[in-house]
């Protein structure tokens, strides 16, 4: 079948996967950068939530048009990508535990979506998204890591972990004991974890 499709063979299917994660990731990071720079504010990066860049109005009450419609425009773009990597490890076979890396594209996807209601007129709705953001993510970097373990890439799967469980473990934990700092835990959960999805979706790392 391979031969005739060649645009479905394992190495073309990892090419397209790592690439989407690529531009998830640039996403990401540009689109928070670009509300934070437009932010009616200025945004004071460790004592304000990054909700409050999709926020109506700013922490001064002023219209917050430019950093909410950035913000929108990543949380909405990167909810679409999630969900056309469903499609991709529903068609990719020569990957292992696609049911799993399904299920956390799914729920990232519709996590990403969530996150664009405001967090102070949608408060449950919106946590739900971020902790489907954060779940679905720190759940796949796990897995991957297990993978690149199993697959003679240890080192990689190591300095993954060692990114990922410092900072997204104490966020989560002062996030539900809703203790201080967790402001501040939040920024280096993000980091952390969007550096280890880059970190364990290289192309050459995927097989079966």
């Amino acid at each position: 079948m391979d031969e005739h499709f060649p645009e479905r063979t394992p190495i073309t299917s990892a090419l397209k996967i790592s690439r989407r994660f690529s531009v998830l990731v640039l996403c990401i990071c540009l689109g928070l950068a670009l509300s934070i720079i437009t932010y009616r504010g200025p945004f004071r990066f460790w004592r304000y939530q990054l909700s409050d860049l999709g926020e109506p109005l700013t922490q001064r009450n002023s219209p917050n048009i430019l950093a909410r419609a950035f913000f929108d425009a990543t949380m909405l773009t990167s909810g679409i990508l999630m969900a056309t990597m469903y499609c991709l490890f529903t068609s990719n076979k020569s990957s292992s535990h696609n049911g799993a890396k399904r299920v956390f594209s799914l729920g990232s996807a519709v996590g990403f979506l969530l996150l664009i209601l405001p967090y102070y007129l949608y408060e449950w709705w919106h946590i739900a998204g971020g902790v489907l953001v954060f779940g679905m993510f720190w759940s796949f970097v796990v897995l991957r890591s297990i993978e690149l373990n199993h697959s003679r890439h240890r080192i990689k799967a190591i300095i993954s972990q060692i990114v990922l469980q410092p900072t997204v473990v104490p966020y989560a934990v002062l996030f539900v004991l809703q203790k201080p700092g967790e402001i501040v835990a939040q920024k280096f959960a993000v980091i952390g974890l969007v550096f280890a999805v880059w970190l364990t979706t290289r192309a050459s790392d995927w097989g079966p």
